[in-house]
C-alpha cells in the first residue's frame, strides 16, 4: 500500500472526527470534570476504516463527516462496498452514505476473510 494513499487516510479520518469525538463508542463513561469519557471512534487497516459508535444516529453523523472530508480530498467512498453492523439497537438502522443506502451484514466474516487474502497477497508481492 503507498504510502501516499495510508496519510491520505489518517488526514481525512483526523478531519473528519475532530470535534466530534463523542459520537464515537464510549469506551470509558465521564466520570468528573478532570476524568472525561473517553470514546474510540474508528479503527483502521490499509484502506478498510471500521467506524464505531454507542447508536445509528451518530453513527450516520459520523459516517457523512467521513464522506464529506474524503470528497474534500479527492477521493470517495465505494458505496457498493462499503458495510455496516448493528448489535442490540432496536428499530430502523438503515445507514446511507452518498444518499444511497448501505448494504447491512450480520457478521464481519467475509470481510476478515477478505483482510486474510489480502494480508497473503501482499506478502507475495514482498517476496517477489
Amino acid at each position: 500500500m503507498p504510502y501516499l494513499f495510508i496519510i491520505m487516510v489518517d488526514y481525512i479520518m483526523r478531519t473528519a472526527t475532530k470535534g466530534a469525538e463523542n459520537l464515537g463508542l464510549t469506551i470509558t463513561k465521564r466520570q468528573s470534570r478532570r476524568f472525561p469519557a473517553t470514546y474510540l471512534t474508528d479503527t483502521d487497516f490499509a484502506d478498510d476504516i471500521i467506524l464505531l459508535s454507542d447508536n445509528i444516529e451518530d453513527a450516520q453523523t459520523l459516517l457523512t463527516l467521513v464522506v464529506i472530508a474524503a470528497n474534500k480530498a479527492g477521493l470517495n467512498i465505494n458505496d457498493d462496498k462499503t458495510e455496516y453492523m448493528s448489535y442490540n439497537i432496536p428499530g430502523n438502522t438503515e445507514l446511507t452514505a452518498n444518499g444511497k443506502p448501505l448494504k447491512k451484514v450480520t457478521d464481519m466474516d467475509n470481510s476478515a476473510k477478505d483482510i486474510k487474502v489480502r494480508k497473503m497477497q501482499a506478502g507475495q508481492q514482498h517476496s517477489n
